[in-house]
């Protein structure tokens, strides 16, 4: 592959932390483990490193393996798959991994038709991985880095939490008593500002952020472990790209209040 590409990569991996399919196992529980599939195709002429066409796509995902639970394996594995095959290019979410990598290759092709003299190679890196399992939680992230033209590459970093006993996605109101929404944001920016060296005074938009109304308020875009919940704001969401994505963490001692007594959260500690 071509030295951008391996550049490319490393990068993935700093930003993360972390040509057949490749399976893997893990055992995570006794009653659960995931099953892990690598694909990596390419187009073009990408072994030259001085070449012009050249399109690289790697796609890295799980699934999950509930013996004693076929249901919520079954919807685990379906909200995963309908995230991993959103379209690269725009258009409409193809039936399996080799209709979105076609659909790439198809869009490559296509720009490359128009503009044969662009010097453009294209790349993309998906991968898909579980964060933490334990306490009927699993918490998954599906990352994106992609360069398709532009004056820079993108990325994003998205989390999904399912239920165990139901398979289903946990959403805040699953965690938190009714109402929690303006003291958790309260909470969240004292830490955020905290975090970033902004006066509790000081507007949040002269200090380089943005959002709604000018209010700070937490995303859906969270992931949860043993010591609390980390919110993560990608690039552009709530500051420009320069400033790269913001992460968030809270424990649970810090909002014990709000935590819903007798949700899923209620086996962890609060201390």
């Amino acid at each position: 592959m071509l030295s951008r590409n391996i550049f490319h990569r490393f990068l993935l991996l700093i930003i993360i932390g972390i040509v057949s399919p490749r399976l893997s196992y893990t055992q995570t529980q006794d009653f659960l483990t995931t099953k892990s599939f690598t694909t990596e195709k390419q187009t073009g002429d990408c072994e030259d490193s001085k070449s012009h066409n050249c399109a690289h796509i790697k796609l890295e995902y799980f699934i999950v393996k509930i013996p004693s639970n076929k249901q919520a394996q079954k919807m685990i594995n379906s909200s995963m798959k309908n995230e991993m095959l959103v379209s690269v290019v725009g258009k409409e979410k193809p039936k399996n991994v080799d209709g979105l990598i076609k659909d790439y290759f198809d869009e490559y092709k296509k720009f490359k038709s128009e503009l044969p003299d662009s010097w453009q190679q294209w790349e993309v890196e998906r991968t898909a991985d579980v964060v933490y399992q334990d306490n009927n939680i699993l918490s998954s992230k599906i990352f994106e880095y992609s360069y398709l033209g532009g004056a820079h590459p993108n990325s994003y970093l998205n989390f999904y939490n399912f239920n165990l006993q139901t398979g289903e996605l946990i959403k805040l109101s699953d965690l938190f008593i009714e109402g929690f929404e303006d003291e958790l944001n309260k909470i969240a920016e004292q830490i955020f500002r905290d975090e970033n060296g902004i006066s509790k005074d000081e507007d949040l938009n002269k200090a380089g952020y943005r959002f709604e109304e000018n209010k700070f308020k937490v995303n859906n875009n969270f992931s949860l472990n043993d010591e609390g919940i980390a919110f993560f704001y990608n690039s552009y969401e709530i500051a420009p790209y320069v400033m790269g994505p913001t992460k968030l963490f809270i424990s649970y001692s810090a909002i014990k209040n709000l935590i819903c007594r007798d949700g899923i959260l209620n086996s962890f500690p609060m201390n």
